[in-house]
């Protein structure tokens, strides 16, 4: 029948072998060739406040009063605390230069930085991203300064303190590509001359059925458009009061657009706005794009004219009723 045969020495100094003290230092020390060295101690029994465990002489973990643990520390604040020296390495997965004003702290997955595949990182002084060749998820400075997500070395996405989403940008300026989702609701999409945005595709059909163009164009299978008209809706109803002398009103016009300016073509045919003002001033708004200091906003026309028309065409059906029956008279 086997057993277990251990060698134990109390109050003793040995080479090889165990040491045990059974008075208040509470220490049991495994010794091998007296230099490598594995102690656990306490600082006062088996119910100590505390109780570490010692590697080479040096605190390798640490439990405090609180079960806070250290591991690289004997003062943990928190549940498990985690430290290194600077530029180094802590189990090749948690990184930390604590290198003063940019100090960086990191979980790093891969061999070394340069290797890694992918890392969570906190910056704790600055507002800067820093991936170091490496795909993951950086956080910076509390919650001030954004999170940001990189692939290959390269940041992809962010959202910035006050939740706004970018990709493909750092910033919300509109001049520079990309999109930007604001907290509010607003989507901001900046293309490239030639490109499309807002695509739909129809896994049924196979082919693309809406998205706009950089130029502004609205490419669709289908041109209908519905708007809300129910009756229980409304209140107030009466007849339009104006149709055909309205519609004369009105000054279509061909004209060529400045370069780089609207549609960009020449011998296009519409409305201007300040014209269209006169006849249909509610049908006219305010364009996005800032006008030259000092000077009014750019305005754009909703050419919602349909019941007007409509009413012209009534009025001139009437017109031709009533000349016809003169004329039979």
């Amino acid at each position: 029948m086997g057993g277990l045969i251990m060698s134990v020495i109390l109050n003793a100094t040995t080479t090889n072998g165990m040491t045990m003290t059974p008075d208040n230092s509470g220490a049991i020390q495994f010794q091998s060739n007296g230099t490598n060295t594995i102690a656990i101690t306490t600082s006062g029994a088996i119910n100590a406040s505390t109780q570490s465990l010692q590697t080479g002489g040096t605190t390798a973990l640490y439990i405090d009063g609180s079960q806070n643990v250290g591991i690289g520390t004997t003062s943990p604040s928190y549940k498990l605390e985690v430290q290194g020296s600077a530029n180094t390495y802590l189990g090749q997965r948690i990184y930390n230069t604590n290198s003063g004003s940019s100090a960086v702290s990191y979980l790093q997955i891969g061999n070394n930085s340069n290797g890694a595949t992918a890392q969570l990182g906190l910056n704790s002084s600055t507002n800067t991203t820093n991936f170091g060749g490496a795909n993951g998820l950086y956080l910076s400075n509390g919650l001030s300064a954004p999170i940001a997500f990189a692939t290959a070395g390269s940041e992809r996405m962010r959202v910035d303190s006050s939740g706004i989403l970018m990709v493909g940008k750092t910033n919300t300026d509109a001049t520079n590509n990309g999109l930007v989702v604001s907290q509010a609701g607003p989507v901001f999409s900046t293309i490239s001359s030639g490109a499309n945005t807002y695509h739909v595709y129809s896994s049924t059909a196979n082919a693309f059925r809406f998205y706009v163009s950089e130029g502004g164009t609205i490419n669709a299978t289908n041109t209908t458009i519905n708007s809300l008209s129910d009756q229980r809706l409304k209140e107030n109803i009466t007849d339009i009061d104006i149709g055909l002398n309205a519609i004369m009103a009105l000054k279509p016009r061909k004209f060529d657009w400045k370069a780089g300016k609207g549609k960009d073509i020449k011998g296009d045919r519409g409305f201007i706005a300040q014209e269209f003002e006169q006849v249909f001033p509610n049908l006219v708004d305010e364009w996005l794009d800032p006008a030259p200091i000092g000077e009014e906003p750019y305005k754009s026309v909703r050419q919602d004219l349909i019941p007007v028309l409509v009413k012209a065409i009534q009025e001139l059906s009437a017109e031709v009723t009533a000349l016809k029956a003169k004329v039979g008279a």
